[in-house]
């Protein structure tokens, strides 16, 4: 097991092609043809750690009565805010400050800890932009749990993680500028 330190990750410009490609697998199309093959998906792994990333992916799971144990929200999709914010009973909400293009520490710390749990529902509210906290998802989240992001203009992408994905995440983020 490696132990990677944490930092306050900041995102360059010239990095950012780089997660324009799913991390995963893309189920392409519109929210009403990509969630019943999203939640076919999803109801064949039950054991497995699910963590939902974006307001919309999240709010859809909710909606269609499937409980990701961690959904992560910001309040915002495409950079617009949302008149309706999740807040569901089921889940105990962690805030966490994370600015656009940056992975903060206090995130990562918090990502770390709510993996190492698994035993509640976890809502990690973000002030800031969580669309880059899939990267330590992927890196700390035990081998085995699925990570679903939306895909802006795409559909949504399912990553089941295994090594491949936390060797990505930890070689990216080693070229990430450290604040």
């Amino acid at each position: 097991m490696i132990i990677i330190q944490i930092r306050h990750l900041i995102l360059q410009k010239d990095l950012r092609y780089k997660l324009k490609k799913p991390m995963g697998t893309l189920i392409a199309g519109t929210i009403e043809e990509t969630t019943p093959r999203l939640l076919e998906y999803l109801n064949s792994k039950s054991n497995a750690l699910t963590i939902s990333v974006g307001d919309v992916v999240s709010e859809i799971l909710l909606e269609n009565n499937y409980f990701p144990g961690i959904i992560v929200t910001d309040g915002y999709t495409k950079r617009v805010e949302l008149d309706k914010k999740i807040n569901h009973h089921k889940y105990r909400v962690i805030n966490v400050i994370c600015p656009a293009a940056e992975i903060s520490t206090d995130a990562w710390n918090r990502i770390r800890e709510i993996v190492k749990k698994n035993n509640e529902f976890i809502h990690l509210l973000v002030e800031g932009e969580e669309d880059l906290l899939v990267l330590p998802f992927l890196v700390e989240a035990p081998l085995g749990s699925i990570i679903i992001y939306g895909q802006p203009n795409e559909g949504v992408v399912i990553r089941e993680l295994d090594q491949d994905a936390k060797s990505f995440a930890i070689e990216f983020m080693g070229q990430m500028h450290i604040k």
